[in-house]
């Protein structure tokens, strides 16, 4: 391995720099991170987009009904409701299993970006493999869940106190009810501010192993004066992380504008063939979530940016 070539987690980066770093670390660790997220969330993500695709099938098979007969909207809306109250328990149960497997995916994925950066710090990243990484994957998975799940919690329970004090208010008077929609702009700023500010918390539990309640804390320590600058890392590798998913979105969108456009030329019937191409297609969409691991590792470089700026201190495992 070049030395020269290999990357110093912990040093302070400017906006450029890390969006760099980050794709210059998924060019050195493609392969590994690839393979543990193929092989470990890889039969999670196909469960869930073949649910999403059987979904997608029945909406766009009532869909095109409505394109070929337009006059009869309300018998289409009427099968589609039948359709739904017929099949409710079937798909409620689809997106409970979308949720949670989504949920452990993401998690996952954290753990599987902050344990490569653990790695690659430590080792000589050529030789590092997915076992490694799948390893310490099983440590950190379910640590991080739970506090991915805590921070939802503490998000919903700021919302359900605020939306509460605006049902108070508008007992208590009517002049105070006027300050209702002020509150929820309030409430609403309140959890994407509070988002970012927690965005350090996965990463400090992994890096530094230690309690919820203390990464928390010491998430918003460090992200203190830095939350307009990583909102704006985070805002331009999501848009990043949309354009490369439009790969994944091309078999599914050359697919229904196929079936839209052969809707459209005749009035036969959907094609047999529509509901598993639509499936199939769908199922590619889900393999975009890999991309989350851009975002996971300039997160795991903005903890390094800010340990340094802020206490300028070599983290070490």
């Amino acid at each position: 391995m070049d030395e020269n070539n290999k990357i110093v987690l912990s040093k302070v980066r400017n906006f450029g720099d890390n969006i760099g770093d980050t794709f210059n670390l998924i060019r050195h660790g493609f392969k590994p991170i690839g393979q543990a997220c193929l092989y470990v969330t890889g039969p999670l993500v196909l469960i869930v987009s073949i649910i999403m695709g059987f979904i997608n099938a029945e909406t766009m098979g009532f869909m095109f009904d409505t394109m070929k007969n337009p006059a009869d909207i309300q018998k289409s809306n009427d099968a589609m409701l039948n359709m739904f109250s017929s099949n409710g328990v079937l798909f409620g149960a689809g997106y409970i299993v979308i949720i949670l497997f989504s949920f452990i995916i993401i998690a996952l994925m954290q753990a599987y970006a902050y344990e490569y950066m653990i790695l690659y710090q430590n080792k000589d990243y050529e030789t590092i493999t997915y076992k490694d990484i799948i390893a310490g994957g099983k440590k950190n998975g379910l640590k991080i869940a739970f506090t991915n799940l805590g921070i939802i919690f503490i998000f919903i329970a700021g919302v359900f106190f605020l939306v509460l004090l605006s049902v108070i208010a508008a007992a208590i008077s009517e002049i105070l009810a006027v300050f209702i929609p002020i509150i929820v702009m309030i409430s609403m700023f309140s959890g994407f501010y509070f988002m970012i500010m927690f965005i350090l918390t996965p990463a400090i539990r992994v890096f530094e192993s230690k309690g919820f309640w203390k990464s928390l804390v010491r998430s918003v320590k460090l992200m203190y004066g830095n939350f307009w600058n990583t909102f704006g890392l985070l805002f331009i590798l999501m848009i990043a992380v949309s354009i490369l998913g439009i790969v994944f979105m091309i078999p599914y969108i050359a697919v229904v504008g196929f079936m839209a456009f052969n809707v459209i030329s005749g009035p036969a019937a959907n094609p047999v063939y529509m509901k598993p191409l639509i499936i199939i297609t769908s199922s590619f969409l889900g393999f975009s979530t890999f991309l989350y691991i851009i975002l996971f590792f300039s997160i795991g470089f903005k903890y390094f940016t800010l340990i340094e700026k802020k206490e300028g201190l070599q983290v070490s495992q």
